[in-house]
């Protein structure tokens, strides 16, 4: 039996560091103008191409970008900034 405690809501995205939650989102709440255009604009940009664990990626499909933007957004939290760049 898993000690993590009951799984999150499907709607609810939460990010965890070292077991404690830093961000959260309600993926049923439209995202602010700014911050839909900033994930649009990343968007456009991984079409063409990223660079994921080392190695690049010239067609990365959607469970790349969703590595690639995790990885964005943990950096910029620990950076102590909460926007996505």
């Amino acid at each position: 039996m898993s000690d993590a405690g009951p799984a999150p809501a499907p709607w609810r995205l939460v990010v965890t560091v070292n077991g404690g939650p830093v961000a959260e989102h309600d993926r049923r709440e439209r995202l602010a103008g700014h911050q839909r255009r900033v994930l649009d604009s990343m968007d456009a940009d991984m079409d063409g191409g990223i660079g994921l664990a080392g190695r690049e990626i010239a067609r990365p499909g959607p469970d790349d970008r969703a590595r690639f933007v995790a990885m964005q957004l943990l950096l910029a939290l620990d950076r102590g900034d909460g926007a996505l760049r």
